[in-house]
């Protein structure tokens, strides 16, 4: 069946346009709707809403409970990231072989990422628990038990352990197919030259490697500062506002209170600070030697 006559091969494009034409449509109208909301006073209480120009911006600078939320949220995502990489990588050293059951233990250490957030919460709430947690049920067993994991001290620290049980497979996977695609010639010298474990790691793996870590990083990292659904579950974002990151905390001001407005203007602040953060691992990390 020949092309529409006269068309010739902009048929394909014609045929797309609509499609993309949705696409740049969702995409761009919320963009441009939030844009304009921040630069307002909207209340879910107004039945009208004035121009303030970049005063809930400047307000920003002042609210110390959203400087705070941004200060626990690099605290979370710093934490459970670092912690992330580190195990996703061991278990990907680790996996990268052939053994008699591997492929169920990697199901097994995979099945929390398909979880929902809100089980994760809900599971680690329980074990978490002061009273009859399983966690100081166990420590109790060798008399380290009584710990407040979800108490002023420990509670954001039980936070990142809760994300990093969930999402450490996540990384792993990615880490493991780079793995897998690596070429083995390169390791089969190494050894002829007398190279160590470390030294093939070095100076091979991570090299190699670098593109997955990339992609790996950027997910999570972006992944982690919109995390909302563990804190809603596990601590409410307590005690006080120990545990209150910026997303939970937008959302309290934005449903909450109903200040649309400022809400809005404080998740741009979020978009602009995952950019910049995207960027230095673009500069950290570069895949390519210009």
């Amino acid at each position: 069946m020949g092309k529409p006559s006269g068309l010739g091969g902009k048929f394909p494009i014609i045929l797309i346009m609509p499609l993309m034409a949705l696409l740049i449509f969702i995409t761009a109208f919320p963009l441009v709707y939030s844009t304009f909301l921040s630069l307002t006073d909207y209340n879910l209480a107004m039945e009208k809403f004035n121009f303030v120009g970049l005063s809930n911006f400047q307000r920003m600078v002042n609210d110390e409970r959203f400087v705070n939320s941004i200060q626990v949220t690099f605290t979370f995502v710093a934490g459970s990231v670092t912690l992330e990489f580190i195990g996703g990588m061991i278990l990907a050293l680790l996996l990268n072989r052939e053994f008699r059951a591997r492929n169920i233990i990697l199901s097994l250490i995979l099945a929390p990422a398909f979880l929902a957030p809100v089980v994760v919460g809900y599971v680690w709430k329980y074990m978490a628990s002061s009273e009859y947690g399983i966690i100081n049920y166990l420590a109790g067993t060798v008399g380290l038990g009584g710990w407040l994991l979800l108490g002023p001290e420990l509670a954001l620290f039980t936070c990142i352990l809760a994300d990093v049980w969930q999402w450490s497979s996540f990384i792993m996977a990615i880490l493991l197919a780079g793995l897998e695609s690596l070429p083995r010639d390169f390791y089969e010298a190494a050894e002829t030259d007398g190279a160590s474990g470390w030294q093939q790691f070095r100076h091979l793996t991570f090299p190699l490697l670098k593109p997955m870590i990339l992609v790996a990083l950027i997910i999570r990292t972006i992944d982690s500062f919109k995390a909302f659904d563990v804190m809603y579950v596990l601590t409410a974002g307590g005690p006080g506002t120990v545990t209150e990151v910026a997303t939970y905390y937008i959302y309290n001001v934005a449903l909450g209170y109903g200040k649309i407005g400022y809400g809005m203007a404080m998740s741009w602040i979020l978009l602009i600070i995952m950019t910049i953060l995207g960027n230095v691992y673009l500069r950290i990390l570069p895949t390519e030697k210009k």
